[in-house]
């Protein structure tokens, strides 16, 4: 696409949202898009100011018809919002008081929003069926898992409105695992192996056995004494037999138990033996009576090797659906990548609001309702891996919407006086629709406003202080500390035809500081610009108003208030400003 198609698209799509396209909202909308064109952003400007005189002119209901001919994309996002769904599609074998679905975290690491999304699935239909849903920690790697990760992963899912019936860690029934594998290792389905990791992976390569594969039973049941009580780790492992030419290399005798010679944040050094992953769990979905097991679909290719455990020990298998992964175009969710931008500095820590962690979205405003409705939205879909943001965000935006009080704010402000406007106080309501109550705000004649404002306040030109009164601009001057004052007269008017501009009155405001988020990663490629940071004002209401809660900083966006006192209020933006 070349720059002038791509001043064109930006340009149309901002007068689409806004009814008048401004030069400011779409640049910054540009460069955040193409970075790369940085550079040019002087021609960009020029380009994009030209474009958007023609574009105003046309009008609203023109602009849409246009847009809709020639950028009918703009309108796909807003369509599959308005296709609004609330349940998910009925569950195959589901029987009324014998579901039982689970949550299978390890507690080592942060949830995100592919956890939040398939836990929500298996609480919906635990709940639906009127069954069970078990929290599940699978904790059998001693080396990964955290203390402080169980009590975190207990909270995103209260927090997701997610509620279990039951909790086990797997690591409390190492036992059990023992008795199974020595059940393996007596019916010859099981065999104690010597051999490195490297000789494995290669064997298993070229469908080689290896010596140790045709062991006598009891000889297998020595080695595994030797694995309980003293062989250090990496010189035996316990492997399922198999067949060693499958062609299906995940049945080519798998490993199922290790030595790991790590404490364990809760059995401490008690055990020194592990499973690993399938073996645990398909014993444990068998044995916990899970009848679906319902998870996103990179697990697919571990269906064959779970289920054939289960057959060999007579266990019963559940019934399986796979669905779409749920993650964010341009936000990570690898704990590798979340790793790789703290020690960076890009990021401080996994709460970061640019981040799909189920902390991150939440204090960046997403509401739990917002990943709901996106599952009810794909109704258990497969084959789409990403989702874009801006999807989400229109889902978030229009559930808080009825929910977050409306603020007056203005950031990187300019100073305006209005001459001959007498000090008075309105009442304002803090929502146009619904019944949030209301608040006094007093004024003098001099109020803060936006800088983006600029390009409409024009001497000559009058204008309308959104809900106050009309303003004719008489001089715009830059002082000696590069700071823009705006001086106006008050004009006795009702008429509410004038372009209006949002205002914070001086006499009544405290300090305001925006986080401004961006993408972490663009084209795949770490964004060091992904936060920016803006302070100006904002209404001295919001004091009312406690850390946690979602408004919207009128004609700047919706946010989340992350701390806030009688002098200043910090704010995060749910999404980036335009």
């Amino acid at each position: 696409m070349n720059l002038e198609n791509i001043v064109d698209k930006f340009v149309y799509e901002n007068a689409l949202k806004h009814g008048q396209a401004k030069t400011g909202s779409v640049l910054g909308a540009i460069i955040a898009a193409h970075p790369e064109l940085k550079e040019q952003a002087k021609e960009i400007a020029s380009q994009v100011s030209a474009k958007i005189d023609l574009v105003n002119k046309m009008g609203s209901e023109k602009i849409e018809r246009w847009c809709r001919d020639n950028y009918p994309e703009f309108f796909e996002k807003e369509e599959k919002i308005k296709r609004k769904k609330t349940s998910l599609p009925p569950l195959e074998g589901g029987v009324d008081g014998e579901v039982c679905t689970r949550l299978p975290p390890e507690p080592s690491g942060y949830l995100h929003i592919g956890h939040g999304y398939a836990g929500f699935i298996n609480y919906y239909y635990a709940k639906h069926y009127n069954g069970k849903l078990i929290l599940r920690f699978e904790d059998t790697n001693p080396r990964k898992v955290e203390l402080k990760y169980y009590e975190k992963i207990r909270d995103d899912f209260r927090y997701m409105g997610i509620y279990w019936d039951e909790e086990i860690n797997e690591s409390d029934r190492i036992p059990m695992y023992y008795d199974y594998a020595q059940q393996l290792i007596e019916e010859g389905n099981g065999y104690v192996c010597g051999c490195s990791v490297d000789i494995i992976r290669d064997y298993r390569h070229k469908g080689k056995e290896c010596e140790h594969r045709n062991r006598s039973s009891n000889e297998n049941l020595e080695y595994w004494e030797q694995m309980l009580e003293d062989s250090p780790e990496g010189k035996l492992s316990l492997r399922l037999k198999v067949d060693m030419s499958h062609t299906n290399a995940a049945l080519r005798d798998p490993s199922i138990m290790r030595v790991i010679e790590a404490s364990h944040c809760l059995q401490g050094d008690k055990y020194r033996v592990w499973p690993l992953y399938d073996f645990a769990v398909a014993i444990e979905d068998s044995v916990l009576g899970i009848t679906h097991v319902l998870r996103s679909e990179e697990f697919v290719q571990k269906v064959p090797l779970q289920n054939h455990i289960r057959d060999i020990l007579g266990l019963r298998s559940p019934r399986f659906v796979h669905f779409s992964r749920l993650r964010l175009s341009d936000v990570p969710v690898q704990k590798r990548l979340i790793r790789e931008l703290i020690k960076k500095g890009i990021i401080d820590n996994w709460n970061d609001f640019r981040l799909s962690t189920i902390s991150g979205m939440r204090s960046r405003g997403i509401v739990p309702e917002t990943i709901k409705q996106i599952a009810f939205d794909m109704q258990l879909s497969t084959g789409q891996s990403e989702l874009d943001l801006s999807i989400l965000l229109a889902i978030n935006r229009k559930i808080v919407d009825d929910i977050a009080r409306r603020i007056f704010a203005v950031i990187n402000p300019i100073t305006l006086y209005v001459d001959n406007l007498p000090e008075d106080t309105i009442e304002v309501p803090y929502h146009p629709k619904k019944d949030l109550g209301h608040r006094k705000i007093p004024y003098t004649h001099v109020f803060y406003v936006n800088h983006r404002d600029l390009e409409i306040l024009k001497p000559g030109e009058t204008i309308r202080l959104k809900d106050l009164v009309n303003i004719t601009i008489t001089e715009i001057k830059l002082l000696n500390n590069n700071k823009i004052v705006v001086t106006s007269n008050f004009e006795d008017d009702p008429s509410l035809n004038f372009t209006k501009i949002q205002w914070v009155p001086k006499n009544y405001c405290l300090e305001l500081m925006v986080n401004i988020p961006g993408p972490l990663y663009i084209n795949g490629e770490i964004n060091p610009s992904s936060l920016r940071i803006e302070n100006g004002f904002i209404e001295k209401s919001v004091l009312e108003l406690q850390k946690g809660d979602l408004i919207q900083l009128e004609r700047i966006g919706f946010g989340k208030i992350v701390d806030l006192n009688q002098k200043r209020i910090e704010l995060n933006l749910t999404e980036s400003l335009q």
